[in-house]
C-alpha cells in the first residue's frame, strides 16, 4: 500500500489520475525553460483560464475535503495509494472550520500545491494573447481548435476543468474579514496581476 504509481485512470479520483514520478513533471518544466532561456517563442499564443481567486481558495478547501474522503475510502477498502496523497490526511487545516482556515494560511503560507497563486503559477496575465475566465473553458477549447485547426471533440472528456463534487463551502461560509483576507493578502498578486 501506498506506493507511487504511474498514470492510471480512476474515475473515483478528484484528480483524475494518479500522479506519475516527480519526474514527468520535472521533464514538463524543464521543457518550458529550455528556449534559449525564454518562456515563450516568438511565435507562441498565449492562453490562460483564470479563475477567481476567492472561489479558487474555496475550490481549494473543497478539493481538500475530498482528496481525504478518497484516500480514507482507498485505506479502508485496503487498495492502493499514492504516497503523495497522504498529505492529505494530515492537513490541519481541514478541521478547523473555513474561516479559520483562513487565517491558518495567512499565517503558514501556502495550504498545499493547489492554493499557490495564478500569478505564482503563470506570471503577469498582461504576458497573455487570450485570456479566458473559467467558465468560458469552452470557448478556450474553440480558439485552440481554430487557432490550431483542428477538433478535439473526440477527446472532449480529456479536456473539461476538473469538478470538485462535494461543494462542503461556498461564499455564503465565508465571513468579510476572510474574503477581504483572501483578496488582500493571500491572493493579493492576483489582484494586482491581473488574474483576480
Amino acid at each position: 500500500m501506498n506506493n507511487e504509481k504511474p498514470r492510471v485512470a480512476d474515475l473515483g479520483n478528484p484528480h483524475g489520475y494518479w500522479p506519475s514520478h516527480g519526474a514527468e513533471r520535472y521533464q514538463r518544466q524543464k521543457a518550458i525553460h529550455l528556449n534559449n532561456d525564454q518562456l515563450w517563442r516568438p511565435t507562441a499564443k498565449k492562453v490562460a483560464i483564470k479563475r477567481d481567486p476567492v472561489d479558487r481558495w474555496l475550490s481549494v478547501m473543497n478539493f481538500s475535503y475530498e482528496m481525504k474522503e478518497y484516500v480514507n475510502y482507498r485505506l479502508y477498502k485496503n487498495l492502493d495509494v499514492p504516497q503523495s496523497y497522504m498529505h492529505y490526511l494530515e492537513l490541519p487545516y481541514l478541521d478547523i472550520g473555513v474561516n479559520h482556515a483562513v487565517e491558518y494560511h495567512k499565517k503558514v503560507g501556502h495550504l498545499c500545491p493547489e492554493s499557490v497563486s495564478q500569478f505564482s503559477c503563470a506570471g503577469n496575465a498582461e504576458q497573455y494573447d487570450y485570456i479566458f475566465d473559467q467558465k468560458e473553458f469552452s470557448k478556450c477549447v474553440e480558439l485552440i481548435e481554430d487557432l490550431c485547426r483542428y477538433s478535439f471533440h473526440k477527446f472532449e472528456r480529456n479536456i473539461q476543468a476538473t469538478k470538485v463534487k462535494i461543494k462542503r463551502f461556498t461564499k455564503n461560509d465565508l465571513t468579510k474579514r476572510s474574503i477581504d483576507t483572501i483578496m488582500e493578502i493571500i491572493y493579493a498578486e492576483d489582484y494586482a496581476t491581473g488574474w483576480g
